[in-house]
């Protein structure tokens, strides 16, 4: 599948409840997927590896090109037993998290849970990702979302920022479980951070930065 958004061009669905694009395969189909964007993008991008999900999504390239603007959370990943295997994810434009009601999420989040697994080659910002607001309505139980969620069975080749991320409420970048990255940089002019005033240093919702171990497994950059 080969999708492009032209400079003149949006996609959005009917309603902020639902995703601009999902991609979500069962049994052991093996899917491609190719998006250039270059314009604008409203609400959710999921590529999802869920219901007992078997194959393998490989996203070729996935870039948001310096007049793209996608708002809406990118979420690559899911529970199943397959694989999603990422080429190239680059963004040049802005990536945000504005259209749910205010209880936010992370602009981009790749997940592998259980059986699942995420592998990604190249991750390459140059331009914005920021994440908004919290989960669950801002009530006593509810977390923080990040600008870049990698949680889980997650393999990344190169992690190169020399843009900006960051979220109004959580960390810029959280790394939590069977997370591994052989190559992590912040290049000059690169800004990771979190918005989120904190009378303590050590609150880990103003890292910059997080590492969460769970169980025995524990990420590795």
């Amino acid at each position: 599948m080969n999708v492009t958004i032209g400079s003149n061009g949006t996609l959005g669905p009917e309603s902020s409840s639902h995703s601009s694009l999902a991609l979500k395969p069962k049994n052991s189909n093996n899917l491609t997927l190719t998006l250039i964007n270059e314009g604008t993008i409203k609400s959710r991008v999921d590529i999802e590896n869920t219901n007992g999900f078997q194959g393998t999504i490989t996203v070729k390239t996935f870039e948001n090109k310096k007049t793209g603007t996608i708002d809406g959370r990118i979420f690559m990943g899911g529970d199943g037993s397959g694989t999603i295997s990422i080429d190239t994810f680059k963004n040049e434009g802005t990536i945000t998290e504005t259209h749910m009601n205010g209880n936010g999420a992370q602009a981009i989040w790749f997940k592998g849970k259980d059986n699942a697994k995420v592998h990604i080659k190249t991750f390459k910002n140059s331009g914005s990702i920021v994440g908004h607001g919290y989960d669950n309505n801002g009530n006593n139980n509810s977390k923080p979302r990040q600008g870049v969620y990698v949680q889980g069975n997650v393999d990344v080749t190169l992690f190169e920022n020399s843009g900006t991320i960051t979220s109004e409420k959580g960390q810029g970048v959280h790394f939590e479980g069977n997370v591994h990255v052989k190559t992590f940089e912040n290049k000059s002019g690169g800004t990771i951070e979190s918005k989120q005033a904190s009378n303590s240093s050590t609150h880990p919702s103003s890292y910059a930065i997080l590492l969460v171990g769970t169980n025995s497994n524990t990420p590795t950059l």
